[in-house]
Formats: C-alpha cells, sequence, structure tokens
C-alpha cells in the first residue's frame, strides 16, 4: 500500500485528489505544503498530491517556490472539479447562519451568495480544517465553506450545494 501525503486535513480538496488518483491507498494529512514535500523527499511517503493552479486564482506560487527547494517535480496532473458546500451543524437552517468560515479563495468563489444571505466570512487556513471547528463548537450560527466529503466526516448539514452559490 502506497502512502500518500496532501496539505490539509480529512474531506480536503487534496484528500479527495489522493483518493481519485490513488484509490485505497493510506492517506497522511499535513499541515502544510512544506510538510507533504519533505515527507516525500525523506522518503516517508510515495508521493504528495499538491494543487499547483485554481483556474480562479491562477497558480499556486508557494508550491512552484518549495518544489525546486525540495527537489522534487512533477510527476503528473489531474483537473479537478471544485464543488462547494455551505455546512453546519445538524438541525442549523440557513436562515440561522451569521458567518462561514473557510479558505480565502473559496470564501471569494461564494461571495455573492455569502452576501445576498447576510452571512460573514471568516477567513481560514483550509476548508475541511473551518469544518473540525463547526463540529467543535456546534454553534448553529456557524458555518463553514468545503467538500461534501468534509460534511460526511464532520457529521455536519448541507445547508446549499454549489449550484446555490451563483
Amino acid at each position: 500500500m502506497m502512502k500518500i501525503a496532501y496539505q490539509g486535513v480529512p474531506g480536503a480538496y487534496s484528500h479527495i485528489a489522493c483518493g481519485t488518483l490513488f484509490p485505497k491507498q493510506e492517506y497522511i494529512p499535513c499541515d502544510t505544503f512544506e510538510i507533504a514535500m519533505e515527507l516525500v523527499k525523506n522518503g516517508d511517503v510515495d508521493k504528495a498530491v499538491i494543487p499547483v493552479e485554481n483556474s480562479n486564482a491562477g497558480r499556486v506560487s508557494d508550491v512552484h517556490f518549495l518544489l525546486p527547494e525540495a527537489g522534487l517535480h512533477i510527476v503528473g496532473e489531474h483537473f479537478m472539479r471544485i464543488e462547494h458546500q455551505l455546512l453546519a451543524v445538524k438541525g442549523a437552517k440557513l436562515q440561522d447562519i451569521q458567518s462561514a468560515a473557510s479558505h480565502p479563495q473559496a470564501l471569494a468563489q461564494c461571495s455573492e451568495f455569502l452576501k445576498a444571505h447576510s452571512i460573514k466570512a471568516v477567513s481560514r487556513i483550509d476548508t475541511a480544517k473551518s469544518c473540525e471547528k463547526i463540529a467543535v463548537e456546534q454553534d448553529k450560527t456557524k458555518a463553514a465553506i468545503a467538500s461534501k466529503l468534509a460534511a460526511e466526516i464532520y457529521g455536519l448539514d448541507i445547508l446549499a450545494a454549489r449550484r446555490s452559490f451563483r
């Protein structure tokens, strides 16, 4: 069984990419891109799945800076459609939500929806990491923007799906 590193926590979009590219392997969450690359460099994992570009935001500059420093190179690519969900604790309703936490890029992609529903955007380092906090706090006024997988992992309800974020 291969070990595949990714930046984020379970439910992150990179975690989903790992499962698509390398089904039924061991996925290793990492706090940063740098840690994921270091694990590959040291031979602790076989590969890392790291985003290098975002169709809305362009190149992920940190990655392009870190790759040569780590002595690593890109060996393949995968195009992945990102579909955001507005997630909240069980029993919360859309009208209850006062704030939504997520990665700044996800917040930007959902900004019209958030404004239309008077939901304050709260910037966090990671989409799925935002779900961990929401699940722990159990506050029906707070939500996260993340993947369907994150909703399953952290036991959150989907209040709005990508189609309604337009």
